[in-house]
């Protein structure tokens, strides 16, 4: 069996046993506190907490009292062992929950699945809590309870485990560290091999009832899968439920949270229940009539919808309210159905304008295709003779352009099919229970519709050809002294920044402390946090791994695509980490004096310390040093024959060559302000960070140009890195804010 398997067998018993079973406990006591309870003794032998848990373990038993609230179960989710446990039978032998008094115990008594179902029948939760409570125990019942094999796959883990991460931190977000602690864990085959043993004796105990039931589970298969046929082929399903218990009565209502038939008495139980009361039901002849249409579950994550959005007009499951509508008003999606007011004509003649549309935009872009298609031939034969480079990036940029509009075209033609197909499928809607979801896939169409038509307005203005005839600068040989060749460079003039990705680091234990940054491919980017002793890999939607270090980072560069490189502050070390095995290797370069900033490039390192600057190879041997370099200039850069570097006391910028003569120093404090982070691109342009001006400037390789790029929008921007292949910029501020640009 693969020991990874195993591991993540282990990561998520031990999320459930040491982060889920606390905070369950935890809930289930401030609502004994708050329903005024002196002890959970005190809550448990209540009348009503015994009236709900009694119906929880005995079927088709009405009781003396209450009666008006006795529910009857298809299936007993509270054991004989639980209810032992719970509760004492008294002196004599009427049948009903108030024959029970419970026995003298407390929370800790308790086990997971007990306390699961306290909470979800005893305890009033918010529709978050409950949501995210349900989907826990059956996280907890799917992947532990029947894992009898002890694994679980890639696959599998990746499947569930961010909802599982979503639903922790909806009930506590402060176990974001317990479970990033918890992933990290190596794994401990001692604490395999218990949770397989309490694996072994659940599993004994469900063959023992199965056995006992004596029932042939492939021939009550066969039977149930005959009974479902027979309902998907008739207009009047028969009731689930009733079903499961041999009953064949026919359905009046439907359920849209468990998708199944229901009948009247169903319907009474169904609604009565704490933890279904606030699914949505709907009369079954709506149901046969509109099933094509409806859509309960969210196609995004796969879940059901349970919220509506009133600030933008749409479902929401509990995935899409804990990423992007935390701020907005929230209601129980089942209270807007009973409300709400919804044309069906009105909203058909608005789609079937939306369909006009996208086909005259489509139309649009197919004749637009042809007119840039001329174009590129053309600017291919004006660009023969230019310089190959400018022509590349010319070129590339048209076959962006050309590969955008073929995108656009066949996104128009899937709006235009899907569009269609919700005509076809119309057939007179009026019922106000699937407005939410046509309305919803309406308004992505014509979102999307106008995002699209935004972006093909852009794509008719054409390319600036003048930015790149003008972007080459003459070549320009450096001084004699200094023996440096300075590249030809772009003209910064023409430089501008495109936001691609924002990047929100969550507190640790300690205060943020970013000060190395690096970026890893188009949108993954590593952060070094020299306050809590961490690397932190994130991408575009969010953290991919936190890596814990044994000391401070001082600055951290990328070597490739599986290896980067950290210089470690107190160890005055730099070591490798290995993204495959997420290890790290044995140190390559040790400096007694103190190290600091680091840079690659061109197979080389260049290193910040005490004295001055060490050149390195790959593998940690010393090239060449300069020596006695001033104090206050922690991080460096590399070009292609310079270093350059910013001292942050004097307002100013350095650029010296390999010997560490100066080649030039810009300092202009109108504009720059405590520059620190520093980075440069193909050309030996230098992008510098001010933390004071809170600003990003971008020199000319000659030392002669600047440009303000970024004003503002990262505050005390202190860490920076440019990508030379893709042309992408990262900026960070120290607590963490940090954003990606395209640099164009």
């Amino acid at each position: 069996m693969d020991k990874e398997d195993q591991r993540r067998f282990v990561v998520i018993g031990t999320v459930i046993l040491e982060v889920v079973e606390p905070l369950l406990k935890q809930r289930l006591e401030n609502d004994v506190q708050s329903h005024g309870f002196k002890s959970f003794y005190d809550f448990i032998n209540s009348p009503p907490t015994i009236h709900i848990l009694f119906h929880l373990r005995h079927r088709n038993t009405w009781c003396c009292k209450d009666e008006l609230y006795c529910r009857n179960f298809s299936t007993l989710p509270l054991n004989y062992q639980q209810w032992d446990l719970l509760y004492q039978e008294k002196a004599s032998h009427h049948n009903c929950h108030c024959n029970y008094k419970a026995n003298s115990l407390h929370v800790d008594d308790l086990d997971i699945s007990l306390m699961f179902l306290i909470l979800l029948n005893c305890c009033k939760l918010t529709s978050f809590e409950e949501t995210c409570i349900v989907k826990l125990r059956q996280f907890k019942q799917d992947y532990l309870s029947v894992n009898t094999k002890g694994a679980i796959t890639q696959n599998e883990y990746n499947s569930f485990w961010k909802e599982l991460e979503a639903c922790v931190q909806q009930l506590d977000t402060s176990k974001q560290e317990d479970l990033v602690r918890i992933v990290n864990r190596p794994f401990d085959e001692n604490l395999h091999k218990t949770y397989m043993q309490i694996l072994v004796d659940i599993s004994g105990v469900f063959q023992q009832r199965v056995s006992t039931r004596g029932i042939d589970i492939q021939k009550e298969m066969q039977v149930q899968e005959e009974k479902q046929d027979e309902e998907n082929k008739s207009t009047n399903p028969l009731c689930k439920s009733c079903s499961f218990r041999n009953w064949n009565l026919l359905a009046s209502k439907w359920c849209l949270q468990c998708e199944e038939a229901l009948c009247d008495t169903c319907v009474q139980h169904h609604t009565a229940s704490k933890m279904l009361r606030s699914h949505g039901v709907v009369p079954i002849k709506e149901y046969v009539e509109h099933k094509n249409l409806i859509k309960s579950f969210c196609g995004k994550h796969e879940m059901i919808f349970q919220f509506f959005c009133e600030s933008h007009s749409i479902p929401l499951c509990i995935k899409c309210v804990s990423e992007k509508h935390q701020a907005c008003d929230i209601a129980p999606i089942v209270e807007k159905i009973n409300v709400s007011t919804w044309s069906a004509e009105s909203e058909f003649e608005k789609v079937q304008k939306l369909l006009q549309n996208i086909q005259l935009l489509r139309n649009s872009v197919t004749k637009q295709q042809d007119s840039e298609e001329k174009e590129r031939r053309k600017m291919d034969e004006s660009l023969a003779k230019a310089f190959v480079d400018i022509k590349t990036r010319v070129l590339d940029e048209m076959n962006d352009r050309k590969r955008r509009a073929e995108e656009i075209s066949m996104k128009l033609l899937l709006q235009e099919k899907a569009i269609d197909s919700i005509l076809r499928d119309w057939q007179g809607v009026s019922a106000n229970t699937w407005m939410f979801s046509i309305n919803n896939d309406v308004k992505e169409h014509e979102n999307m519709y106008l995002e699209l038509a935004k972006e093909i307005k852009t794509m008719s203005n054409g390319i600036d050809i003048d930015k790149w005839k003008n972007s080459v600068t003459s070549f320009r040989i450096g001084s004699t002294a200094s023996h440096c060749d300075i590249q030809s460079s772009l003209n910064i003039k023409h430089l501008q920044l495109k936001e691609v990705a924002n990047f929100e680091i969550l507190k640790g234990s300690n205060e943020n402390q970013i000060f190395g940054c690096a970026i890893l491919s188009r949108k993954e980017v590593c952060f070094a946090d020299r306050g809590n002793n961490r690397l932190i890999l994130m991408n575009s939607k969010g953290y991919q791994k936190i890596v814990k270090l044994p000391c401070s980072p001082a600055d951290v560069t990328v070597l490739s695509a599986t290896k980067i490189a950290v210089s470690l502050m107190e160890m005055r070390t730099i070591v490798i980490l290995n993204t495959e095995k997420w290890t790290l290797e044995s140190p390559i370069f040790k400096e007694e004096k103190g190290i600091a900033g680091l840079s690659f490039y061109q197979d080389q390192f260049v290193v910040r310390t005490e004295s001055g600057y060490v050149f390195l190879t790959q593998k940690g041997k010393v090239i060449s040093k300069i020596e006695n370099i001033g104090p206050k200039m922690p991080y460096v850069a590399m070009a292609n024959k310079t270093i350059c570097m910013a001292k942050w006391d004097e307002n100013e910028v350095q650029c010296r060559d390999f010997t560490g003569k100066k080649v030039w120093v810009y300092k202009k404090e109108s504009v720059l302000k405590t520059p620190n982070g520093v980075c440069t691109d193909r050309d030996g342009n230098v992008f510098v960070a001010g933390s004071k001006t809170n600003n990003v400037i971008v020199i000319s390789a000659d030392g002669k140009q600047s440009k303000e790029l970024l004003k503002g929008q990262i505050i005390f921007p202190i860490a920076i890195d440019f990508d030379k292949e893709v042309r992408n910029l990262l900026v960070c501020s120290a607590t963490g804010n940090a954003k990606l640009f395209a640099v164009y």
